[in-house]
């Protein structure tokens, strides 16, 4: 509704006004809000993931774990021939058992078939860890002042909240 110039004020709660003081100008209304303010504060989270195992179980390694790998194939295989060799020679040594021992060791050198085995890897997760993080929020709410004065031929009435 929309109220413009005066208008005829009455006093009274029935049909009839019990007094009719003359014309009432539209109030008056101001209204002042503050901004509302938002602060927030945040402490970053520190996410590490170690994925070394799992890696290791697929056959992915870091250089120096290959390099370590290798070394100690290495050391077994020359250890591991260092002994088929000297029983190879003491087998030849005693040729007068009988035994084809240059057959025996041809046919013990042969290369066995490769082993074949179905697995689902890896079986270790990767080991994940999260550390800190942290939010902080404030809020501080809009102040609202909200003035009005009423005029009535020279009259002034107001209120302020």
């Amino acid at each position: 509704m929309r109220v413009e110039g005066p208008q005829p004020f009455l006093f009274g709660t029935g049909r009839e006004p019990l007094l009719r003081v003359g014309r009432l100008w539209p109030p008056r209304v101001e209204i002042r809000q503050e901004r509302a303010q938002l602060e927030l504060e945040r402490e970053p989270l520190r996410l590490s993931i170690d994925q070394r195992q799992t890696f290791k179980e697929i056959g992915l390694y870091t250089i120096w774990m290959r390099m370590d790998e290798l070394v100690q194939q290495g050391r077994e295989a020359a250890l591991e021939g260092i002994g088929r060799w000297s029983a190879e020679g003491d087998r030849l040594m005693r040729i007068e058992s009988g035994e084809n021992a240059i057959a025996a060791i041809a046919a013990e050198s042969w290369p066995a078939p490769p082993e074949t085995n179905v697995a689902l890897v890896p079986q270790t997760p990767p080991q994940i860890r999260v550390e800190g993080g942290r939010l902080r929020v404030e809020v501080r709410p809009a102040k609202l002042e909200i003035s009005w004065r009423l005029e009535v031929r020279g009259w002034r009435l107001g209120v302020r909240s």
